[in-house]
């Protein structure tokens, strides 16, 4: 019953999502259906895309790729951008996100942890769960990323990972402890760069948005017709 529960609350979710992107821009909620049908939905999406994201467009076009995030929604989506506001994490202890993000704010200039996350690597992306869309962050974002940090997580000291910490009953991580760790810390900060964002489309390291908004288009359904549109591949 929990599953089932759990799949409905994702549904719903799904399509208010889908409804608020539909309702502002007076979009259908549903696919037309059939490929002549896909290629309206896209078109009709592009247009609005285009006017906001040529920043990332031509990155797109030129790479022969894109960035991609599983969120939730089920077709065009319009979503708040991060990078200004805290993000909770996931799986990293606050204490050390909150530390990493003291260091990224000291050499990057924003908290990249609170940024938005994507990856080139269609496979990567479809494990962050929901619906797989096409990135499109509206024009003046900023990003970081490493070319050997495939995922932050991983690069993380045991002690530092919340799956360890729950197996030795502590959720709270005290200063003097992320500090044992500064060298490791601060040596990481060295791997990261804010530029190379045509090589970032060419590996499968995460990267990290910091952007007002993003659209994002279902990859699954609609993904050989952007690319189409764009004349991509």
């Amino acid at each position: 019953m929990r599953l089932i529960r759990h799949l409905n609350e994702v549904s719903v979710k799904d399509a208010i999502d889908d409804m608020k992107a539909a309702e502002k821009y007076g979009l259908p909620t549903t696919a037309f259906g059939g490929k002549e049908g896909k290629e309206e939905d896209v078109k009709k999406w592009m247009a609005i895309i285009e006017k906001q994201c040529g920043q990332i467009i031509k990155e797109y076009v030129k790479a022969d790729a894109f960035f991609y995030r599983g969120s939730t929604g089920k077709s065009f989506v319009e979503k708040g951008g991060r990078g200004t506001k805290v993000r909770p994490p996931k799986d990293t202890p606050i204490e050390v996100h909150r530390y990493l993000n003291k260091l990224y704010k000291e050499n990057f200039g924003w908290k990249v942890r609170d940024g938005v996350s994507v990856t080139a690597d269609l496979n990567t992306a479809a494990t962050y769960g929901g619906t797989t869309f096409i990135f499109f962050p509206v024009d003046g974002y900023a990003y970081a990323w490493s070319r050997k940090v495939k995922d932050l997580y991983n690069w993380l000291p045991l002690e530092m990972k919340r799956a360890h910490m729950r197996r030795h009953k502590s959720l709270k991580i005290k200063k003097a402890e992320i500090l044992k760790f500064e060298k490791t810390f601060n040596d990481l900060m060295k791997l990261y760069s804010r530029s190379g964002i045509q090589h970032a489309l060419k590996h499968d390291s995460e990267v990290m948005f910091r952007t007002n908004k993003w659209y994002g288009i279902n990859e699954a359904i609609y993904g050989k017709e952007v690319a189409e549109y764009l004349e991509i591949w």
